[in-house]
């Protein structure tokens, strides 16, 4: 534990310096999703630290995953880091894309890239007035659909508006997205499963920075 926040210590130096359905459809009110409503790693944090084993076809990769917020640009950083301490990649977020900063061999395969890209935007990315959100309100659950990119993805959350799940579905698209354990907003476990793609995430949160700058 002692060697993963001393490497969390060190990565942030280094980025310091460089789906459900129901008839009752209803168009939501892009005001209440403003202020309510948002994917669960979007703000409200500078840093957080999950300790992380990904699944990719045969091979189990365990590390640390370190995603940096900075609300002042909206860019997020995210960085997975082997138990030896190699990168095995660093992605930066910015205008609704990602850039690929640094991949290891591992992860070229570029289906899998590609997957574990779009998972990690599904977490992360700010869905605030869409214009293309719905609101599925059940007996059961209450969620936001959003459609893009021939894909329906629900948020499924909370009376505490926290989003507990993501379902996406699609053309040979299935991933079901758990988030567990808030605390004051932030999952501290994220399960990624696939349904078509041998790729699992699984997340447990070490530490978490609250300085928001």
């Amino acid at each position: 534990m002692r060697r993963f926040l001393t490497i969390f210590l060190l990565l942030n130096s280094v980025l310091l310096t460089t789906s459900c359905s129901h008839k009752n459809t209803a168009i939501l009110d892009k005001t209440i999703v403003h202020k309510e409503i948002n994917a669960p790693l979007s703000s409200g944090y500078n840093t957080l630290l999950y300790k992380a084993k990904v699944k990719l076809y045969s091979k189990v990769y365990s590390g640390l995953f370190l995603f940096k917020h900075s609300p002042k640009t909206k860019v997020h950083n995210i960085v997975f880091l082997s138990e030896i301490g190699l990168t095995l990649f660093e992605l930066k977020y910015e205008n609704n894309s990602f850039e690929i900063v640094k991949m290891s061999a591992i992860f070229k395969n570029d289906k899998a890239v590609k997957a574990l890209m779009n998972d990690l935007e599904l977490v992360i990315c700010d869905i605030r007035n869409k214009q293309n959100l719905k609101l599925i309100d059940s007996a059961d659950s209450k969620s936001l659909k959003k459609t893009r990119k021939r894909s329906i993805i629900y948020y499924i959350y909370n009376s505490n508006n926290e989003v507990y799940k993501i379902k996406k579905n699609g053309l040979l698209k299935g991933l079901v997205v758990d988030l567990q354990q808030f605390e004051s907003k932030i999952p501290k476990v994220i399960i990624f499963n696939h349904k078509y793609i041998k790729l699992n995430v699984e997340l447990s949160l070490l530490k978490r920075d609250n300085n928001v700058k």
